[in-house]
């Protein structure tokens, strides 16, 4: 309860969002704009390490509240606590306190295992962040499902039922959760096929998913297939869109013999629109089609769910500040927001990671020279975005600017 006053005042003295419950929150947002959309601007967004570092921290290096805060969480029904909930209610008070929404991005282990009283349960827990905490929640289910690297991989019968049944406990609990449609950016679908990977289907192996991915009925799953709308779940289900989209210096070469490298010119906009001078001209332009298909031609909202261009610490080339200057250039621009204006989220990368071997920085705000160059470019770019205390939330999922 103190913890509550607390943040009470806070929020009366900063202008920040408090969901009221107190009326009836049954109704759906508007037909304009879907659970939690902004009506304007492109909302600033940051993954970070928890485990050092805080949503209020992250405001006070970039100056201003962060719209949206990702975590990942695992979701695993073959054990006693299927989710960490506890953890949820720190991370959801540290976004509620700093006026950011929190993306959840949640993996589950096995998605045959989970039951109808485990989505009740989590939909219940997520009403509870919304209502006590006063944190909406962009629900990120099964992320990168079109992928080869998660359990859930290649399994679309099993990933749209399961995202059904979340989408259904969820909007029957509380419309200040938005469900989150994120596979990973199909231009490389479907991806490498090795032993450290999960197996492709095939049609002795697995023939109802094998039938749902052979697209085009050639026999083969390849990027002649659709990477998209075999694991779309149907527009009353899905309430945004999301796209891991990254800047690799080597995407398909050996990162240990790569130096740094910038972004190329338009890479950003050709991966979204899934045409131009970065897209293979052999590939099926009908089924890479990204916001096309699923932004315009379904009326949903899009973020970049995930997206940063990794600093290589120990490989030379680029800079640090060239590298990332490359990627946030192409994202906070006015031309790329002119041509996807429901692009409403960008969520970066802001932590030092380990993958392959090498230790990747995808830090915006940590390097004091970053950070300053960062801020100044940020600082012109009002016009495009839209921070924590932009917004107010209403308890139906509707979203007023300040």
């Amino acid at each position: 309860m103190a913890w509550r006053v607390e943040i009470l005042h806070r929020r009366a003295s900063n202008a920040r969002h408090v969901i009221d419950f107190t009326r009836d929150c049954a109704t759906a947002a508007s037909a304009a704009h879907a659970r939690l959309e902004n009506p304007k601007g492109t909302m600033v967004g940051f993954h970070i390490d928890w485990s050092q570092d805080t949503p209020d921290a992250l405001k006070s290096r970039i100056g201003a509240y962060p719209a949206v805060v990702n975590t990942f969480i695992t979701f695993d029904a073959g054990a006693a606590w299927p989710w960490d909930r506890d953890m949820l209610v720190w991370q959801a008070q540290l976004a509620g306190e700093a006026g950011a929404v929190l993306e959840i991005t949640v993996m589950p282990v096995d998605l045959g295992r989970i039951t109808a009283q485990m989505y009740a349960d989590f939909a219940a827990t997520l009403r509870t962040l919304n209502e006590q905490y006063h944190t909406p929640v962009l629900l990120r289910w099964a992320h990168e499902m079109n992928g080869n690297w998660l359990s859930y991989s290649y399994k679309p019968a099993q990933y749209i039922a399961s995202f059904q049944q979340m989408a259904t406990a969820v909007h029957a609990a509380t419309n200040a959760t938005a469900m989150v449609w994120s596979p990973n950016m199909g231009l490389g679908y479907p991806f490498g096929d090795d032993a450290t990977t999960i197996p492709r289907p095939t049609r002795a192996s697995d023939p109802t998913n094998f039938a749902l991915l052979d697209t085009n009925g050639d026999g083969v799953i390849s990027n002649g297939d659709d990477p998209y709308l075999p694991f779309y779940p149907g527009d009353d289900y899905v309430d945004w869109v999301g796209l891991s989209l990254y800047w690799y210096p080597a995407p398909a070469g050996v990162l240990s013999e790569t130096p740094n490298q910038v972004t190329p010119p338009n890479f950003v906009a050709d991966y979204i629109r899934g045409s131009g001078g970065n897209v293979n001209p052999s590939l099926n332009a009908s089924v890479i089609t990204f916001y096309d298909r699923f932004v315009e031609g379904r009326g949903k909202p899009m973020m970049l769910a995930e997206s940063g261009a990794p600093f290589l610490v120990t490989q030379g080339g680029a800079s640090e500040l060239d590298v990332k200057k490359s990627w946030w250039e192409q994202t906070w621009n006015t031309a790329l927001m002119k041509e996807f204006p429901r692009l409403r989220a960008i969520i970066n990368f802001d932590e030092r990671k380990e993958e392959g071997g090498l230790l990747k920085d995808w830090a915006q705000t940590t390097n004091s020279a970053v950070l300053k160059a960062y801020k100044s470019y940020m600082g012109g770019k009002s016009k495009l975005t839209t921070y924590g205390n932009d917004m107010s939330f209403a308890c139906d999922g509707r979203v007023t600017m300040l």
